[in-house]
């Protein structure tokens, strides 16, 4: 009886690790995501300053 606790005790420790593990992994793909839309915004926003600028001296 006392074995059969033992292990289930080990399994709800392990089970409560893994997903902490799962949480941990989720948030920080998520955080790569987050990375790589504000690079292309970053990339957009540059492209849109450098036309716009390209337009100015056309202009001038």
């Amino acid at each position: 009886m006392k074995n059969k606790i033992l292990i289930l005790a080990c399994v709800a420790v392990f089970a409560f690790f893994l997903g902490g593990a799962f949480l941990v992994y989720s948030s920080y793909i998520k955080t790569q995501e987050l990375q790589a839309k504000v690079k292309l915004e970053q990339e957009k926003t540059k492209q849109e300053m450098i036309k716009s600028q390209n337009e100015q001296q056309q202009m001038a």
